[in-house]
């Protein structure tokens, strides 16, 4: 999800506690190979709780990085599914400011899945979550609709109004977003911008 540079090596006993833990697992994850490194990456809603990335180029090419939070010794993988994010947002100290709501958001779209992928939010072209291979028709569309993420409100009791462009699966639209103060986000308004784009389905 985010730009390499901003991840940074766990340290060596950590990284060999989180791969022998998702090791004991067995069938739950894919099996790791010695070459399985672990990587982490702040996030600035989370107080001393980075995103654990997991790799490992000993196994197959095709072997998309894990994702992790991690509370104490516990391991909450992002694996599409929203369970594991709001029961961490139940047990750590979220908090959600003006300065990263925005970023929430995009974390929250990237890493819970429906039927047809992730809810991408995608601010412009050069946006890391847009595919390179556009076709000249698609990228026009993408050069005309997408707009940065645009929080249009705020309450004394800590809820903000985004608007933000949403790519899903082959799908453009414009959706407003409520999000709460324990990381609860409802959309609350979602209008169709284009349909069938020509795009890579793993976007």
């Amino acid at each position: 999800m985010y730009e390499e540079e901003k991840w940074r090596d766990v340290p060596a006993a950590l990284a060999n506690k989180i791969i022998g833990t998702v090791r004991d697992a067995g069938a739950k994850y894919p099996k790791l190979t010695d070459a399985a490194r672990a990587h982490e990456c702040p996030l600035p809603f989370y107080q001393d709780a980075p995103l654990i990335r997991l790799t490992d180029t000993g196994g197959s090419n095709d072997q998309p990085p894990l994702y992790f939070l991690m509370e104490q010794d516990e391991l909450y993988p992002l694996d599409g599914h929203s369970i594991a994010i709001h029961e961490y947002n139940a047990k750590v100290s979220i908090n959600l400011t003006r300065d990263n709501v925005v970023e929430y958001l995009r974390f929250l779209g990237f890493f819970i899945e429906s039927d047809h992928g992730p809810f991408l939010v995608a601010e412009s072209i050069d946006d890391p979550i847009v595919p390179l291979d556009l076709t000249e028709q698609t990228r026009r569309v993408f050069e005309r609709e997408l707009k940065p993420v645009v929080i249009k409100s705020e309450t004394e009791q800590g809820h903000f109004l985004l608007e933000a462009t949403v790519l899903y699966a082959n799908q453009l639209s414009a959706a407003k977003f409520e999000v709460k103060p324990d990381g609860t986000v409802d959309m609350i308004e979602n209008e169709g911008l284009a349909a069938d784009l020509q795009i890579r389905d793993d976007c």
